[in-house]
């Protein structure tokens, strides 16, 4: 007994931290006893044509919390957090144990595991979001790091479907936006339905910086969720060489050959007393207007 946990472990049995250093898969005599400490999402996928499922669970004892990586779906119920298991014929992959279905799992009398060990598991199964980062910031970071973004679709690609491995697989193209870049790629894999659409601003976690052919662009992961946000505050310094009032609305050309549409009264506000709008622009070459907005809508017009 050591700082009150029970350390004694049946005949032929291996611990965590032994298991995963041997790196070699454990025959059916060479057993692992630990607890479930955690349990994610069950996981749907296709291979080689068929529909198949795993789980990712987290298993603890006293000397380590490894991840675990269930590929038979009839054994999902035995990994429920808070049961002690013993499993057999486990293979030991990238610091991961994978139960096949050619594994064994037993339920065994209760192990006590440090908390320490418990909270190591849970971040394993759920670890925190990435950073959040400016689509810019987010570009610059190094290959295969994960990032969290925030923007504003400004486009959505069907799904289309591609084969990996011999299986079809489902992605989707979004194209975001904000104050720092004006156009990222973000590849969903297995897309969930979402409500969002051209227009909305998103957050989506956890993705990984791709670069391929001098072009960066962020694919999702497993980890990765995609949430409906409130819409950013956003300034930009305009250079209007024209301008058409259009009644409740004013289009403004810009030096850059762009335009950009702003509400009438509100530029009308900016300008000096009887002045008009389409006069004036002409009138003050490459006036400088400072257009604060949030979304689609514009809340402030400064000359």
């Amino acid at each position: 007994m050591v700082n009150g946990f029970n350390h004694a472990l049946p005949l032929q049995m291996t611990t965590l931290t032994e298991a995963v250093s041997s790196r070699k898969p454990l025959s059916y005599d060479a057993g692992v006893k630990a607890k479930v400490v955690a349990r994610g999402s069950i996981l749907h996928y296709t291979s080689q044509g068929q529909d198949k499922q795993s789980l990712t669970v987290a298993l603890a004892d006293f000397s380590s919390a490894v991840k675990c990586i269930v590929y038979d779906a009839t054994k999902f119920p035995r990994f429920a957090v808070g049961h002690t298991v013993s499993l057999r014929n486990i293979i030991i992959r990238n610091n991961t144990i994978i139960f096949t279905k050619t594994s064994k799992v037993f339920l065994v009398q209760v192990m006590d595991v440090p908390q320490e060990r418990e909270r190591e598991g849970d971040h394993l199964v759920h670890p925190p979001p990435a950073s959040e980062l400016p689509l810019e910031q987010a570009l610059r970071s190094p290959a295969k790091s994960k990032v969290t973004v925030k923007g504003q679709v400004i486009q959505e690609d069907r799904v289309r479907e591609v084969t990996v491995n011999s299986s079809p697989v489902k992605l989707k193209d979004l194209f975001l936006k904000d104050s720092t870049r004006e156009k990222v790629k973000v590849t969903l894999w297995s897309p969930a339905p979402t409500e969002a659409k051209p227009g909305d601003f998103v957050v989506i976690t956890d993705c990984v910086v791709n670069s391929y052919k001098n072009k960066v662009s962020l694919s999702s992961t497993s980890w990765t969720t995609m949430k409906i946000a409130e819409a950013l505050l956003e300034t930009s310094q305009l250079i209007v060489v024209g301008a058409a009032v259009e009644g409740e609305t004013t289009e403004l050309l810009l030096e850059d050959g762009s335009t950009r549409v702003v509400p009438s009264e509100m530029f009308q506000t900016a300008l000096p007393a009887g002045s008009f709008i389409e006069e004036y622009v002409v009138d003050n070459a490459l006036l400088v207007a400072v257009v604060t907005s949030k979304g689609a809508s514009t809340i402030q017009v400064q000359l």
